[in-house]
């Protein structure tokens, strides 16, 4: 088996800092990674075992399989074990120091492993690092950024190709068919992973007429009614109606690192207000990439966000309409919704090299949903936008 690609293995250093820096902040002595999102950040990659990383000296990738693991991670130090109470074991044999505070995934991490990792460890005190390690994730490294910029040009150049796909008689699930489709055969990985074990979403949603004003079960700004009542999001089989609109929220996963973009469809006349609407939307996000740098924070921006759509009279559609989402933005990567969040209530402040996803958006019963979804860069200038393709309300014809 071929190792990792050595721009990958000379990166994993710079996260391995950047988790010591999240030990510190906690002042605790060691963590442990185990959750898939987790492991691909310290590693690069899936397996099957845990990370463990000092405060101080170097980390140890204990691994269950890929039975080549070791080969794959050339440079590290990785120990092939087949239970967990080996890690203990080894840092014994080894003559590392046992933590006396131990950081763990503990938002996610299932109970009986956090038992497990209890028992092994009786003299640690156990803390959930899942905030610290969040935010270690939250600011990218530059092959990260390498790696969310070819995601999102390839994603823009897919969505380029959208209304091109759009056929009379349509249903809103063929439309979302030959969407996913055409962006499987770009090269999209096809998975998307989001935090939080009641997040679930399948390639994107495609929201078109009053489908948009389903209220969602999860903590998306848009909802939509599904297929079945066991995934109740994104597209419910409706036909695409003149004189209503069609919003196109496909994720695109070409590197591993996930990019948002949405972009809105009419099919025939719509009301002005509802146009003017989108383009209020547009406005929204030049205004928060303009103001949004380092050291600003998250409810700033989504304040001035706001302050738009009342400005404009809209705000009683802002984010939804029977059920409205409390932000205008995320930050994105790995996973699809990564820290910060932009919401009234997040005193979280902008770091260089964030990468974030801004999505104002409006719902007007009876027309449908409109608006626009972008993922930019944090930098010294304001927000860069990475998902560079037409914003415009297209007339599908």
């Amino acid at each position: 088996m071929h190792p990792l690609p050595s721009e990958l293995l000379a990166d994993l250093p710079l996260r391995h800092d950047k988790l010591r820096a999240a030990l510190a902040a906690a002042q605790a002595d060691a963590l442990i990674l185990t959750l898939n999102v987790d492991l691909i950040y310290a590693s690069g990659t899936v397996f099957g075992g845990w990370f463990y990383l000092p405060a101080s000296g170097e980390p140890v990738f204990f691994f269950r399989r890929p039975f080549d693991f070791q080969a794959r991670i050339p440079g590290f130090e990785a120990v092939a074990i087949r239970r967990p109470d080996q890690i203990a074991e080894h840092l014994a044999a080894s003559g590392r120091p046992v933590p006396a505070r131990l950081l763990l995934e503990g938002d996610e991490l299932p109970a009986s492993e956090w038992f497990q990792l209890a028992r092994i460890f009786p003299e640690a005190e156990l803390l959930n690092g899942t905030p610290h390690i969040r935010l270690a994730r939250a600011v990218k490294t530059d092959y990260e950024l390498a790696r969310m910029r070819t995601s999102c040009r390839l994603h823009a150049e897919t969505i380029a190709t959208f209304p091109a796909l759009y056929r009379p008689g349509m249903t809103d699930l063929d439309f979302s068919i030959a969407m996913e489709h055409a962006i499987r055969l770009r090269g999209s990985l096809g998975l998307f992973r989001a935090f939080g074990g009641r997040m679930e979403l399948f390639m994107g949603s495609v929201l078109a007429g009053d489908n948009a004003e389903t209220p969602s079960a999860y903590d998306f700004a848009l909802g939509g009614a599904g297929l079945d009542p066991a995934i109740p999001v994104g597209a419910n089989g409706a036909p695409l109606k003149p004189g209503t609109t069609i919003m196109a929220d496909i994720g695109g996963n070409f590197t591993g690192y996930i990019s948002d973009c949405s972009r809105t469809y009419a099919i025939g006349a719509i009301p002005s207000i509802v146009r003017n609407a989108h383009q209020v939307s547009i406005a929204i996000c030049e205004a928060l990439a303009a103001a949004a740098r380092p050291g600003v924070r998250c409810d700033t921006l989504y304040a001035l966000a706001l302050q738009q759509a009342e400005a404009a009279g809209l705000a009683r559609h802002f984010m939804g309409f029977g059920q409205q989402a409390k932000f205008v933005g995320h930050g994105i990567g790995l996973e699809i919704n990564e820290l910060p969040v932009l919401a009234p209530r997040s005193d979280a402040v902008l770091e260089a090299n964030m990468i974030l996803a801004l999505e104002p958006k409006f719902v007007f019963p009876g027309v449908g949903a409109v608006g626009i979804e972008n993922t930019y860069a944090v930098t010294a200038a304001g927000l860069e936008k990475l998902t560079c393709c037409d914003e415009s309300l297209v007339t599908l014809a």
